[in-house]
């Protein structure tokens, strides 16, 4: 435990360590982090980009005027986003050539290492990622070594079986204590995992190997890629941030929604049709809504009593069915979604 002394000396030496006072530090402190300028509002861009920032600001001044101070920097935003934006597809097209690139030079090897960090992983998911690394002929050459090193194995060891039933995407819940057939030994077990793996390798996996590395020799994506779907996150974040500004720079009269408010709904009030009318499921679904979020009806809970026998069978694809009660049971669909639009009121 620290004693009075020691925090006091503490405290004196955080007074010395506060970082940057003025705006020209900080905003030099801003840039240390700066990797791509595609994340956040576009307040901090690399020198290059700040220049065509302030370039494009004064080209597409006249198109919208603006009038104080708070329209220039929308103007700003503007500007900020549609340059995140072409930084974006220019990004793209670099990524998509890596790829053209690295599947020309290092295909196999770029898939294998994908395997392996596949195999990595599982013992976590045995039963996912066993069949996400038999889709690719890599991941089952990689399999097919896996399976050759316990087939020379006279007994399994325990870790040895638990890899045997990853291998096989066993789930833990379920499985033996021997990961093959009964009368099956290891070796038995391994081989017939070899000869299936090789029989998929040399009808599929091959085939579909070579029509996949084509397509990525072309830049197309052949796989979930992280930086392509990075950069479509940011690309969309700076549309939206870009259409918000638009909209506030061409419309400002218009006043905007402040953030948290309720949306009025219009209220689901119960509808009694006539004695001698027939009734119909939409005011049925109408009701049961109204049950749920405000209180119950008595009248039309006599109305259903009264009117059971004369109420049509409903249609096949009808979401509700009259049991024997006179409501109809709701379903824990119906049910969320109830309390759903209770919360939004």
């Amino acid at each position: 435990m620290a004693t009075l002394r020691q925090i006091a000396a503490n405290q004196e030496n955080a007074k010395h360590s506060t970082g940057p006072a003025s705006d020209d530090g900080k905003a030099r402190s801003r840039r240390n982090a700066l990797k791509h300028g595609l994340a956040g509002a576009g307040v901090v861009l690399p020198d290059e980009e700040a220049e065509a920032l302030a370039q494009r600001i004064e080209a597409w001044r006249p198109n919208y005027n603006p009038a104080n101070d708070e329209q220039e920097w929308l103007l700003s935003q503007l500007v900020a986003s549609s340059l995140q934006i072409d930084h974006c597809r220019t990004l793209d097209a670099a990524v998509r050539t890596e790829i053209s690139r690295r599947a020309l030079l290092s295909w196999d090897d770029d898939r294998r290492l994908d395997a392996e960090n596949l195999l990595d992983r599982l013992p976590r998911k045995p039963a996912t990622l066993s069949r996400q690394i038999r889709r690719t002929k890599q991941g089952g050459e990689a399999l097919i070594n896996r399976w050759q090193a316990l087939a020379t194995e006279p007994a399994w060891t325990e870790p040895l079986a638990a890899l045997a039933f990853n291998l096989l995407g066993a789930p833990p819940e379920f499985r033996d204590p021997h990961p093959g057939a009964p009368d099956e030994s290891p070796a038995q077990l391994a081989q017939r995992e070899i000869a299936r793996l090789e029989n998929l390798r040399d009808t599929t996996l091959d085939d579909l190997d070579a029509a996949e590395r084509e397509a990525a020799e072309l830049g197309l994506e052949v796989q979930p890629s992280r930086p392509l779907n990075l950069l479509r996150r940011y690309e969309a974040a700076a549309h939206r941030r870009h259409q918000w500004a638009r909209n506030r720079l061409l419309h400002p009269d218009q006043t905007p929604t402040p953030p948290n408010t309720p949306v009025e709904r219009p209220s689901i009030t119960p509808l009694l049709p006539e004695p001698d009318e027939t009734l119909d499921y939409a005011t049925l679904d109408r009701e049961i809504l109204h049950r749920l979020i405000h209180e119950p009806n008595p009248a039309f809970d006599a109305y259903l009593v009264a009117q059971k026998p004369s109420v049509p069978p409903p249609a096949a694809d009808s979401p509700l069915r009259l049991r024997d009660s006179a409501l109809p049971k709701v379903n824990r669909k119906m049910r969320r979604a109830a309390h759903r639009l209770v919360r939004s009121q």
